[in-house]
């Protein structure tokens, strides 16, 4: 996955546009996904765990973790080697 730098205010301006531009194409390449795949990925990208995203999108769990594993493994695949 593309490792976002973090862009706080300590950061040099060079990190906080890094981040900013590889925050923008992920957002770019999420709107390729179905909606339900978006939340799925960015619910867990904030930290909520697989139970939560199910009770929060009222989809199983099972489903949760298989969307969020297929964006995951396709945003992977596009942007390989990209730093």
């Amino acid at each position: 996955m593309v490792e976002i730098p973090d862009p706080d205010a300590g950061s040099c301006p060079d990190r906080r546009a890094e981040a900013q531009e590889l925050v923008n194409l992920l957002a770019k390449t999420l709107k390729e996904y179905a909606l339900i795949d978006q939340e799925v990925y960015l619910l867990k990208l904030r930290g909520h765990m697989d139970k939560e995203v199910s009770e929060i999108l009222d989809i199983p769990m099972g489903t949760v973790a298989v969307k969020y594993a297929r964006v995951g493994k396709k945003l992977k695949e596009k942007y390989e080697g990209l730093k």
